[in-house]
């Protein structure tokens, strides 16, 4: 059994004894996946997934009572959440400084953190406004990446195949390269050459 778990007999099987197993250990969940994350809002929202996954596999008979106790059920729940979500954290942390990364290294004469942030700006900004020349589509393809979804994910939001889903996010990032490098290195060139 998980540590520190408060005690529970009832097993979920009906709405209302998901609710009793709800009242139980939802506090608990909540502070532990707040410890986990440093993040109230955060865990408040792990702590959502974990209810809507437990009860997706209670009343989908995919919860085996004489396997494991509710308690330590959910505890386990909750870790895969956590898990899943420090996952995503770490893909969408990646994203971000790749795609800047990628353009400020192509730049011969680099303004260091400046014109780190300016890329970064921008790369905001086409990822709430769009890409010029990029459909909608290719906008939520953007969006769904740098909040870390996999193409697995990807393709599931999309309802594509997961090899559709990697093609699209190809071409969005391809485009969005494009895009960054054609406004970065047009003003730098601008600029180096009034400097001459």
């Amino acid at each position: 059994m998980a540590p520190h778990l408060p005690p529970l007999t009832t097993i979920p099987s009906s709405p209302q004894a998901f609710a009793e197993a709800h009242a139980a250990l939802a506090a608990w969940v909540r502070r532990r996946l707040a410890e986990m994350t440093g993040d109230a809002h955060t865990a408040e929202d792990l702590a959502q997934k974990t209810w809507l996954a437990v009860w997706e596999a209670v009343s989908g008979g995919r919860y085996d009572p004489g396997r494991a106790a509710i308690s330590t059920f959910v505890y386990a729940v909750s870790q895969n959440v956590y898990r899943h979500w420090a996952r995503s954290q770490a893909t969408a942390a990646n994203h971000m400084p790749a795609i800047a990364g990628q353009i400020a290294d192509g730049a011969e004469h680099d303004d260091g953190a400046l014109a780190d942030a300016e890329i970064v700006d921008e790369l905001r900004r086409c990822l709430r406004e769009g890409v010029p020349g990029l459909g909608s589509d290719y906008l939520h393809v953007l969006g769904l990446i740098a909040g870390g979804a996999t193409d697995r994910e990807l393709a599931g939001e999309l309802g594509v195949a997961p090899s559709t889903a990697h093609s699209r996010k190809r071409e969005a990032l391809a485009a969005l390269r494009r895009h960054l490098q054609e406004l970065f290195f047009t003003e730098r060139t601008g600029r180096e050459r009034k400097e001459l």
